[in-house]
């Protein structure tokens, strides 16, 4: 990440799914700038320990700094399905409280993966083109 994402400013917007959520929030927090980037959305977010999959416990030991990812990120959105069977819908929501982000539930939407039918996600291009309009 550190190479494709060198230069990051307001008109900078990451997209991040399950796993690659926490992952670019510990990025983020490893960053020296002082401005903040346009906006991020996180899609299946988790910042917790997983009931089904402990493997991943070792991403989520340390706490985040949800104050300094306030700072880092001028507009937080998050999306989640409440039938998600992996991560759960409400670890999701509490992400996201935790960085005073916006929260768009879906009702049926599983893991949001191929197999529960999502070849893309238009909502992630919606609040994108949301977030953008904002900055104008």
């Amino acid at each position: 990440m550190a190479q494709a994402a060198k230069d990051m400013d307001s008109d900078t917007y990451f997209v991040a799914h399950s796993l690659g959520c926490i992952t670019l929030l510990r990025f983020l927090l490893r960053q020296t700038s002082s401005q903040p980037i346009g906006g991020l959305v996180l899609v299946s977010g988790f910042a917790q320990s997983l009931p089904t999959l402990p493997i991943l416990d070792e991403f989520v030991e340390k706490p985040l700094d949800y104050d300094q990812l306030i700072q880092l990120a001028s507009r937080r959105t998050g999306i989640a399905a409440k039938d998600d069977p992996i991560v759960p819908y409400a670890f999701s929501k509490e992400l996201m409280e935790h960085i005073e982000g916006d929260f768009f539930e879906v009702d049926k939407g599983g893991h949001f993966l191929e197999g529960d039918g999502f070849t893309a996600l238009p909502i992630v291009f919606d609040v994108l083109v949301d977030m953008m309009e904002l900055e104008k």
